[in-house]
C-alpha cells in the first residue's frame, strides 16, 4: 500500500511540476514514478499469487521490489526538490529530498504531525492546509539562503474527496539570483549604487502624486560636476569612477532618509527633496551640499577639490509635469555654471528664455557651418614704425542672412561650453591653411607666419598635434609657418592632456603666442613654464593708453617682462595715433588693430599682401 501511494503521489508531483513548467524536474520524476510502477505490477503479483515473474519465486520479486523503490528515493534526493505528502489528518505520508535535512532525516518525519515537522517553516503549514482544503496554490518560500518555487495540490479519491495534499518546492536559488541581479540592473548605476534615471523618474513621479495629495511643496535639484573631464584626462577613468562613488555618498549625506539621490548619466545627478514645507529648506541643502563640496577629495591619494553647479526648481510654482520640472532644473544648472560655477541657482521663467536664446543660437551656429555663413577675416601685424608686416591672425567671422556680420564674442563662448568649438575649430585650421598655401604659391611674403587662436576645450583633445600636422601636410604647410594663439587662462591651467598636447605641439615645430595677456592669469612663472615665444597684450589696456595712468603702467609693465623673456609682444587693439606713440615710446615693437590696418576679407587680405610685396620691392 506504501508503495501505490508513493505512485499516486509521483502523478500528482509530476503533474504540479509540468504545470510549473520544471520540464527537467518532470523527467527525473517521471524515470522514479516508471521504477515504482515496475514495483507496484511486481507487488500486485505478489497478492494475486501469481508465480510468472522473474524466477526465484517471491522471494525473488520482494528483491526487485525493494531495489525499485530505494531507486525511486535516490533520484528523488538526488533531484533539486523537497518532495513531500500528507493524509488527512496532516500527517506526514511521504518525505524525500536533500533539503529537508534541514528539518530533520526525511524518513524520520514519516507519521509525524505536519504542525511539528514543518514548524520551522509556517507557510509550509499554511499552503498545505489551503491544499487540504482543495485549492491549488503557488508560493515562494525563502529558507536559510536558499529560494524555492512551491506547488501544493490537494490529493484526492476516485470519488474526488480530498484525501491528503501534496508538496513540490524546487531550488530556483541560482535563477532568483539572476533574476534579482537583472532587475537591480535595470534599476540602479552599478557604479554608484544610486537609482538610475528610470528608477528617479518613478520616485519623482510618487513624489509628485503625494505632493499633490497632501498639499507640500517638493524641490528638484539637478547638480553637474565643474571639470569633470580634467579628473578622466589627467589621471584616467579608473579615478573619475572613484571620484563619482566619493560624490554619491557626500550627496547621499547631504539629504534625509524621505529624500531620494540619483545619477543621471556622466557627472550629473538629481535630488528630489520631498516634502519641502519652507524654500529656507532648499536652500540649506544647497548649501550644505556647497559645504561638503568644499572639503577635497582624496583620489589616487591624491587631494582633489572639484565643484558642483546646481540648477533648482520647486513644485508647484514652476511646474507641475515631470518632464517640466526636469527641464527647468537643467536650465538653472547651466546658469549656475555661467554665474562662475560651484554655486546654486532657482529656476525662473527669464532663465527658460535665455535657454531658448542659446539652443536657438546653436542650432543656428551648426547649420551656419554647413551653410557657408561663417568666413575668415585676415588681421596684419605690423611694426610700429615702418608698418613691416611681421605676420596675419585668423579671425572668424559669422554673416548672418538679415542681420549682418556677427563676431566671434557672440558665438565662441557658447561654442566652447557645447563642445562644438572642436569641429569649428578644425574648420578654421583647414581654410587657413589652404589660404596659406594659395598665398605661398601667389609668392606673397612666404615668410609672414599665420596665428591661429586654440580654445583650451580643443587643447585638451586627445590627438591634437596629429590632426593639426595631418591637415598641415594636406596642404603643405611647414608647422613654422603657424603661430598657434593660446588662451591667458591657460596660465592657470595645470591639466595633464593641455600640458601633453602642448608638449607634441612644440617637439613639432609650431611656435606659441599666449593671447589676451594681462587680463588676471598670467604670472611670470607661467610664463617660464610655458613654450611660448610671444605675449599679446589685451586690447582692454591698451585702449586705456592716453586716458588711464594705471593701464598705461600695465603696458609699460607688460612690453618689459616680454622683452626680458626674449619673446615678441604685440599690441592688440591700436586704434588711433596717440596710442601707436605711446607704445612706441614703452618699447613695443608690433601692433595690430585698426590704427594699422582692420581684419580683411581673403581678397582683401591677398591684395594687401600684394601691394605691400610691391612695395617692399620699390624700397
Amino acid at each position: 500500500p506504501k508503495r501505490r501511494s508513493d505512485v499516486a503521489w509521483l502523478v500528482g508531483a509530476g503533474a504540479l511540476l509540468a504545470a510549473a513548467g520544471w520540464a527537467a524536474a518532470v523527467g527525473q520524476v517521471a524515470a522514479a514514478g516508471l521504477s515504482a510502477l515496475a514495483g507496484g505490477g511486481l507487488a500486485l503479483a505478489l497478492r494475486s499469487g501469481r508465480r510468472d515473474g522473474p524466477p526465484g519465486g517471491e522471494a525473488a520479486l520482494r528483491r526487485a521490489l525493494l531495489e525499485r523503490e530505494e531507486l525511486l528515493h535516490s533520484v528523488v534526493a538526488a533531484a533539486p526538490l523537497v518532495l513531500f505528502a500528507v493524509d488527512r489528518e496532516g500527517r506526514v505520508t511521504f518525505a524525500e529530498g536533500h533539503e529537508l535535512r534541514r528539518l530533520g532525516e526525511p524518513r524520520e518525519l514519516l507519521g509525524r504531525p505536519a504542525r511539528e515537522a514543518f514548524r520551522m517553516v509556517p507557510e509550509v503549514l499554511s499552503d498545505l492546509q489551503q491544499a487540504l482544503e482543495g485549492r491549488a496554490i503557488a508560493s515562494t518560500l525563502r529558507m536559510r539562503g536558499v529560494v524555492y518555487e512551491c506547488r501544493y495540490m490537494p490529493l484526492r479519491s476516485p470519488a474526488g474527496e480530498v484525501v491528503g495534499a501534496v508538496g513540490v518546492a524546487l531550488d530556483v536559488s541560482e535563477r532568483h539570483h539572476a533574476q534579482e541581479r537583472l532587475n537591480y540592473l535595470a534599476y540602479y548605476d552599478e557604479l554608484t549604487r544610486l537609482p538610475n534615471r528610470l528608477l528617479f523618474k518613478e520616485r519623482l513621479r510618487q513624489a509628485l502624486a503625494e505632493a499633490e495629495r497632501y498639499g507640500h511643496g517638493l524641490a528638484l535639484f539637478f547638480l553637474d560636476l565643474d571639470d569633470f573631464k580634467k579628473i578622466n584626462d589627467t589621471l584616467g577613468h579608473e579615478a573619475g569612477d572613484q571620484l563619482l562613488q566619493e560624490v554619491a555618498q557626500r550627496l547621499r549625506q547631504c539629504v534625509r532618509k524621505a529624500d531620494s539621490v540619483a545619477r543621471l548619466a556622466g557627472d550629473e545627478f538629481t535630488l528630489i527633496i520631498s516634502p519641502v514645507h519652507d524654500p529656507a529648506d532648499v536652500t540649506r541643502v544647497a548649501g550644505k551640499i556647497l559645504d561638503r563640496f568644499a572639503e577635497p577629495f582624496v583620489i589616487m591619494q591624491r587631494e582633489f577639490f572639484i565643484s558642483p553647479s546646481i540648477g533648482i526648481t520647486l513644485y508647484p510654482e514652476d511646474g507641475t509635469a515631470i518632464e517640466r520640472l526636469l527641464k527647468n532644473a537643467d536650465t538653472a544648472m547651466y546658469h549656475a555654471k555661467a554665474k562662475g560655477r560651484n554655486n546654486y541657482q532657482f529656476y525662473s521663467q527669464d532663465l527658460s528664455l535665455e535657454a531658448h536664446r542659446r539652443l536657438d543660437l546653436e542650432r543656428r551656429l551648426r547649420r551656419a557651418l554647413d551653410r557657408g555663413e561663417l568666413v575668415l577675416h585676415y588681421q596684419p601685424v605690423v611694426a610700429v614704425e615702418g608698418e613691416e608686416v611681421a605676420g596675419l591672425e585668423a579671425l572668424l567671422r559669422w554673416e548672418v542672412p538679415g542681420q549682418g556680420t556677427l563676431m566671434p564674442r557672440s558665438f565662441l563662448p557658447l561654442a566652447e561650453e557645447t563642445g562644438f568649438i572642436v569641429q569649428l575649430g578644425q574648420w578654421v585650421l583647414e581654410q587657413a591653411c589652404a589660404q596659406l598655401a594659395a598665398w605661398r604659391r601667389q609668392g606673397l611674403q612666404p615668410e609672414v607666419r599665420l596665428g591661429i587662436n586654440l580654445s583650451l576645450r580643443e587643447l585638451r583633445e586627445r590627438g591634437l598635434a596629429q590632426r593639426i600636422l595631418t591637415t598641415l601636410e594636406r596642404h603643405g604647410i611647414a608647422p613654422r609657418s603657424l603661430e598657434l594663439e593660446l588662451p591667458e587662462a591657460i596660465s592657470a591651467c595645470n591639466d595633464e592632456g593641455i600640458q601633453r598636447s602642448l608638449r607634441a605641439l612644440a617637439d613639432a615645430g609650431f611656435r606659441f603666442s599666449l593671447d589676451d595677456f594681462g587680463t588676471g592669469y598670467s604670472s611670470l612663472t607661467c610664463l617660464r613654464r610655458l613654450p611660448v615665444d610671444g605675449l599679446k597684450i589685451d586690447l582692454s589696456f591698451v585702449q586705456g593708453l592716453g586716458r588711464d595712468p594705471d593701464h598705461e603702467a600695465v603696458v609699460r609693465a607688460a612690453v618689459s617682462l616680454g622683452r626680458s623673456l626674449r619673446l615678441r609682444v604685440v599690441a592688440e587693439g591700436v586704434e588711433n595715433d596717440i596710442q601707436r606713440r605711446l607704445l612706441l615710446a614703452a618699447g613695443c615693437e608690433l601692433i595690430q588693430g585698426r590704427a594699422a590696418c582692420d581684419a580683411l576679407p581673403a581678397a582683401e587680405a591677398t591684395a594687401f599682401l600684394g601691394l605691400r610685396q610691391v612695395l617692399r620691392r620699390q624700397a
